[in-house]
């Protein structure tokens, strides 16, 4: 009822906007940067209810044709279709432009399409969810450039504002900056601080952070937390402590704020072969131990002793507690180490009783080397 009342044929026909032959439908085409179809919006009138195509990544945006005036430098950025139109409808002086993708997430691809306006203005709504999209977007948009329409009571969602009677133009004209110049993060913080000690440190956690956005990886692995931090160079061992707790903090805060786990390889101290590593034996200060919500610990006792095995051993364990350890053996198919697989238990009366059918397909002398074998298992030799 609400999207019927605001909704206007004229207003869609801006967006080249098609309609189904029911009149119940519009699709909304979404243009990439250099004008070629990457998709549609897709509008239900009776319900409301809207949905893109492509579902992902689309590479296009929606907005209004162009003009022959001189290019818009302000657009406001909202998340559907109702309130592209809600906005196009009034003639503010920014340009409407709605994201593929509402708040579920922004496409890469869409990025280059938003950087021709030097001012953007987030209107996503007056919900925790909004206001913690609006400020994730404003990231990869450049901080800068971004204004934010505050998620107050008085401030709902472009069409819903519409449908009250308020006045959008001053809603948008009233927009706050998201970032300011005498105000900072203690994020931010740190990455000029890694940034100063050594450079390869803040390059590592910029690819880090951008596989992590682009290709939605889960799990990151650094090996090794030492080559990191420029261990051989010449500087004094409190220098070295400093920059690798600067770089626990740092992928701690990652990690925490992108769902993402990450597994740092830290070399140990060097200890007595005779002893076992332990977690103060992590090279560097107490930090690494108490940030790390497992600690896993390689065991290698083969050239200390004849019989010496090599163990993975689970040292900590913040969440279960579980700890213990686990044999390793070297595959070979696969060059690298695994769980020591069990030999397999062998049934004495299986095996006598395909002794003959073993016999009849080897020659004598095999024969007796496989009779010897299966009378091993009977106790006679």
């Amino acid at each position: 009822m609400m999207l019927r009342q605001t909704l206007s044929p004229t207003v869609a026909a801006q967006f080249d906007a098609l309609v189904d032959e029911s009149g119940s439908t519009l699709y909304f085409p979404l243009h990439s940067l250099e004008g070629q179809l990457a998709g549609y919006k897709v509008l239900h009138v009776v319900s409301g209810q809207e949905e893109t195509v492509p579902a992902t990544n689309c590479a296009g945006i929606l907005a209004p044709r162009p003009g022959k005036g001189p290019r818009q430098q302000v657009a406001v950025l909202v998340p559907s279709v109702a309130d592209t139109l809600a906005l196009a409808g009034q003639k503010t002086a920014a340009q409407v432009v709605c994201l593929p993708h509402g708040l579920s997430h922004l496409p890469q691809q869409v990025l280059p399409s938003l950087e021709q306006y030097s001012k953007l203005v987030l209107w996503f709504g007056n919900d925790i969810s909004s206001w913690d999209t609006s400020r994730n977007f404003a990231k990869k948009l450049d901080e800068k450039r971004c204004f934010l329409v505050r998620p107050m009571e008085k401030q709902p969602s472009p069409h819903v504002a519409l449908f009250h009677g308020q006045d959008l133009r001053a809603i948008v004209s009233q927009a706050q900056p998201i970032w300011h110049q005498a105000i900072t993060t203690f994020a931010s913080l740190r990455e000029d601080v890694l940034s100063e000690l050594q450079n390869i440190e803040k390059v590592v956690m910029e690819a880090v952070e951008h596989a992590t956005y682009v290709h939605d990886i889960s799990h990151v692995i650094i090996d090794n937390v030492q080559f990191m931090m420029g261990v051989f160079e010449e500087s004094r061992q409190m220098d070295r402590f400093w920059k690798q707790d600067a770089i626990i903090a740092s992928f701690r805060t990652f990690a925490t704020k992108k769902n993402c786990h990450v597994t740092l390889v830290i070399h140990p101290r060097k200890e007595r072969d005779t002893e076992d590593l332990t977690s103060s034996s992590i090279f560097g200060s107490a930090k690494a131990s108490q940030e790390a919500d497992n600690i896993l610990i390689i065991q290698d006792k083969r050239l200390t002793s004849l019989r010496g095995k090599k163990y993975l051993q689970v040292a900590k364990n913040r969440y279960t507690g579980d700890l213990g350890v686990m044999a390793l053996e070297f595959d070979k198919a696969s060059l690298s180490y695994g769980q020591k697989k069990k030999k397999p238990n062998i049934d004495k009366d299986t095996v006598m009783e395909d002794k003959t059918n073993l016999g009849k397909l080897c020659c004598a002398d095999e024969f007796r080397e496989i009779e010897t074998w299966v009378g091993g298992l009977d106790g006679n030799n």
